[in-house]
């Protein structure tokens, strides 16, 4: 049995959907990952300045 050419335009709908299903998720885990860097950095330089701040208000 052949496909027939509204099919195939399915087939290539549900693909469509399903890529731009993926690309979200993958803009969302790289968000999150910038996220959780940004906020560690910051971290870290509030710890490593933290002293002088301490220093030069005393």
């Amino acid at each position: 049995m052949a496909a027939t050419d509204a099919d195939r335009l399915d087939d290539r709908e549900q693909l469509g959907e399903r890529d731009s299903t993926d690309r979200y998720k993958w803009v969302a885990l790289a968000n999150t990952t910038a996220a959780v860097f940004m906020a560690v950095l910051d971290g870290s330089i509030v710890l490593i300045a933290l002293p002088a701040i301490s220093a030069a208000s005393t």
